[in-house]
């Protein structure tokens, strides 16, 4: 927030690089955050402080232990990010005010979604804690109301969304015709947020035990199977609108948090062991 203006507007006597400025803003503050998390657990600041050399060896069967728990984790986030590498250009096809309103709506929409990860980074230490210590029926019920919290806490914010979407998007539009595009796109995709809440949930919940291959499955099958084949199918044989594609993207959100909320069910993620 101080950066950007700084270098795209050229401030405090600082040259204009406009939007390669918020290339460098971005470099800066990532590696000014490195750096002062390496100082944090290096100094002595946190409850964890970390060592050159370390007083443990760290034998190969453990190092594939974390690799076996990385690699869905990883193929999850690579499956989603090269469908979006197919999705954005048949958008892109719609015109630049609906790609403008696209990005934005999506950094909208975000600020929700960063709500749940706060959330759901402590409940995957604490669902592995009490799994671990074999407290299944108390591990079950906060699984539950966490997901249960996680809709309630996205249906609110939809709520709020599509009411004043106009009004959100005028923040950064003032043409209405990407505003318009916004607003439809926005009200759409709010339908879903509900079920994503439980969607992130359920898959916090599965990582705090090192069940990461289910969230990996789900994701593969969301981002291809129910959003890039229906979205290419729809542009190159029916056509219509880029209301298609946000209703597409809802209905594969919705229908992906269903099947993995049935595979919660099931609770295999109460006896398995890393």
């Amino acid at each position: 927030m101080i950066l950007d203006p700084i270098l795209i507007f050229g401030w405090l006597g600082i040259p204009a690089f406009g939007m390669v400025g918020a290339a460098y803003a971005s470099v800066i503050t990532f590696v000014t955050i490195f750096l002062i998390g390496v100082w944090l657990f290096f100094a002595g600041h946190t409850n964890i402080r970390l060592h050159l050399k370390g007083k443990e060896k760290m034998g190969l069967d453990t190092m594939w232990i974390l690799i076996k728990l990385g690699i869905p984790s990883w193929l999850a986030e690579m499956s989603f990010s090269s469908s979006r590498l197919l999705i954005t250009p048949m958008i892109a096809g719609f015109g630049t005010a609906v790609v403008a309103a696209y990005g934005v709506s999506n950094q909208i929409m975000g600020i929700g979604f960063t709500i749940l990860v706060g959330v759901g980074l402590g409940l995957s230490s604490l669902i592995g804690h009490t799994v671990g210590a074999e407290k299944i029926e108390r591990a079950k019920t906060t699984g539950d109301k966490s997901i249960a919290l996680a809709v309630g806490v996205m249906t609110v914010f939809a709520l709020f969304i599509f009411v004043l979407a106009r009004q959100v998007l005028g923040i950064f539009f003032t043409n209405p015709d990407t505003i318009e595009h916004g607003v439809g796109l926005i009200r759409i995709i709010t339908l879903c947020m509900p079920f994503m809440g439980a969607l992130m949930m359920i898959e916090f919940i599965h990582t705090g035990v090192g069940l990461n291959t289910p969230a990996m499955v789900i994701n593969i099958i969301n981002a291809w199977v129910l959003q890039v084949v229906p979205i290419f199918l729809f542009r190159q044989f029916f056509g219509g609108g880029e209301h298609i594609i946000w209703w597409i993207m809802t209905l594969a959100a919705a229908i992906s948090s269903c099947l993995f909320y049935i595979y919660y069910q099931r609770g295999r993620w109460l006896t398995v062991r890393v």
